[in-house]
C-alpha cells in the first residue's frame, strides 16, 4: 500500500497506520479511530478510501474487526 500512502494527507496515513493496528473487535481502538477521523472530518474521502482498501485486503481473511469501525464513523 506504499504507492496509496505516498499520495494521502498525512492524517489519512496515520489513521491507516492505527487501522492497521486493528485485527480484533477492540472497543477501545475502534474509539480512537472514531475520534481520529471526527478530527480530520477535512479529509474524510482519504480517511474512507483508506478504510475501504483496508477491508478489501483483509475481507479474504475473514476478519472483520474493520466493519464495527467503519459504522462507528458513519454514525
Amino acid at each position: 500500500m506504499k504507492f496509496f500512502a505516498a499520495m494521502s494527507s498525512p492524517e489519512a496515513q496515520e489513521f491507516q497506520s492505527s487501522l492497521c493496528d486493528l485485527t480484533v473487535n477492540s472497543k477501545p481502538l475502534i474509539s480512537m479511530l472514531t475520534m481520529l477521523a471526527e478530527e480530520n472530518q477535512q479529509h474524510a474521502k482519504q480517511i474512507v478510501e483508506v478504510i475501504e482498501r483496508h477491508i478489501h485486503q483483509v475481507t479474504h481473511t475473514l476478519n472483520f474487526a474493520e466493519y464495527p469501525c467503519l459504522c462507528s464513523i458513519i454514525v
